[in-house]
């Protein structure tokens, strides 16, 4: 039965999504979902059979909503190859490369870390993860390779491993920004990043 015009399960989602603002997912009962969600605990049951997979459904929602500035330059990239637009591509891609960067040393990264950690806990909520990471991957990798067709990339760049790459260092660097030593600025690492791929036209 929908809930303020909402479907019951999304409603039961984004209540624990606003929970998970709270407080860490090992102390969100179900008593209190019930009650916030002014469902029964037997309601959750039925929707998602289990409080992991509960948990891991409203962290996918968090993970949507902290990624869609990320989307939105995905497809600022993808529209600049459409067009044909290399300053339009490169300005896409720098600004992706400093959004992406810069989340690492802010509380919203330990965030990142929470929702992969209570994604992994549930396995079907963890194969919908790898299908979502997938198809951003190729959507990528089809937009970089395209721009590389322009003649935008240098040659001898590998396309699918650089995005795999820096995704890894986005998510791995998390660990190391603590130390002064290691805390690269963002814009640093972003010049190095560009000027590693970029072709630039000989005068």
């Amino acid at each position: 039965m929908p809930i303020n015009d909402v479907p019951t399960k999304e409603h039961i989602t984004a209540v624990v999504a606003e929970m998970l603002d709270e407080r860490p997912s090992d102390a969100v009962r179900l008593s209190d979902v019930a009650k916030r969600a002014d469902v029964a605990i037997q309601t959750i049951y039925y929707h998602f059979g289990s409080k992991a997979r509960l948990i891991a459904q409203a962290q996918r929602l968090i993970y949507s909503r902290v990624s869609a500035a990320n989307q939105r330059q995905l497809e600022l990239v993808e529209q600049a190859v459409e067009n044909s637009d290399e300053a339009a591509f490169w300005l896409a891609l720098t600004d992706l490369l400093v959004i992406a960067w810069s989340a690492a040393p802010s509380d919203l990264s330990l965030g990142i870390i929470d929702v992969l950690l209570d994604v992994w806990s549930d396995t079907n909520s963890r194969r919908d993860y790898f299908d979502m990471v997938g198809a951003r991957f190729n959507r990528w990798s089809a937009a970089v390779t395209r721009a590389k067709e322009h003649g935008w990339l240098l040659e001898d760049v590998e396309v699918d491993a650089s995005i795999a790459v820096f995704w890894s260092a986005t998510f791995g660097q998390v660990f190391v920004t603590s130390s002064q030593r290691t805390a690269i600025p963002t814009q640093q690492v972003v010049d190095y990043i560009i000027r590693s791929v970029r072709r630039v036209p000989a005068c």
